[in-house]
């Protein structure tokens, strides 16, 4: 039988707050999902050109607080991932608070020292990847310290994406997991469904806010709480199916 791993990705959608962070934590975990994620980077540094520089400041968590949220995470019995941007130096960081896996961004993917660094953690390590861009499906630097320990996301880099005509479902058979940036369950199902028949694990990441009306910035990709809790329901369904 096979399984679906959900990963709550929760980006900047917590404003930074760290009282956010945890309330997301727990509607996650009522929601059902097996690991939430998290971002590291330093706004001024990473993105110095970026026109919204002021809120990426506002929203960023320091490594002592991620410490604080993998704990509060792993009490729970959920899996706590990173997203290390840009800087290798950030990989070396997460394993000190004790992250759980690391998930390299798409826009990272060619990051040789990046993705090697994290490689050679020994961590699990998820990378997204857009077929559009590059049709080679491997890490750009060593092979993995052991078999599984990476997995292929296939990724939509669009926020959102424009329709569902942007999908690739054959995509679903070669890849291990997805992440799509689609503010619906369907795409995600859809492609978790056909993932399921020819993987023993299939990962799913969604983009999570407590609210769409309350303003934070990938609002725009994200599924809401309940939603989440549906997706869960409908993928624990077809699980015991398949």
């Amino acid at each position: 039988m096979g399984r679906v791993k959900i990963i709550a990705e929760f980006s900047i959608n917590h404003f930074g707050r760290i009282e956010v962070a945890h309330r997301m934590i727990h509607h996650a975990y009522h929601a059902g999902v097996d690991a939430v994620k998290f971002q590291l980077y330093d706004a001024k540094t990473d993105f110095p050109s970026h026109p919204k520089l002021a809120e990426l400041r506002k929203c960023q968590l320091s490594l002592e607080q991620l410490r604080v949220l993998g704990k509060s995470a792993k009490r729970l019995g959920l899996e706590f991932v990173v997203t290390p941007f840009i800087q290798p130096k950030y990989v070396n960081d997460l394993v000190s608070i004790g992250v759980d896996a690391i998930k390299i961004r798409e826009a990272d993917n060619q990051r040789v020292e990046l993705v090697q660094t994290a490689i050679d953690t020994g961590l699990p390590v998820y990378i997204s990847h857009d077929p559009k861009k590059n049709e080679t499906m491997k890490p750009p630097v060593a092979i993995p310290k052991k078999v599984g320990q990476v997995t292929w996301l296939y990724c939509i880099p669009l926020y959102p994406p424009r329709n569902y005509k942007e999908l690739d479902y054959s995509r679903a058979y070669f890849y291990g997991g997805v992440s799509l940036h689609y503010p619906h369950i369907e795409p995600h199902l859809a492609l978790a469904i056909l993932g399921l028949t020819t993987h023993r694990e299939f990962v799913v990441e969604v983009h999570v806010t407590e609210d769409r009306s309350n303003g934070a910035l990938d609002n725009p990709v994200s599924l809401t709480f309940p939603e989440v809790e549906e997706l869960v329901r409908h993928l624990k369904t077809v699980e015991k199916i398949l």
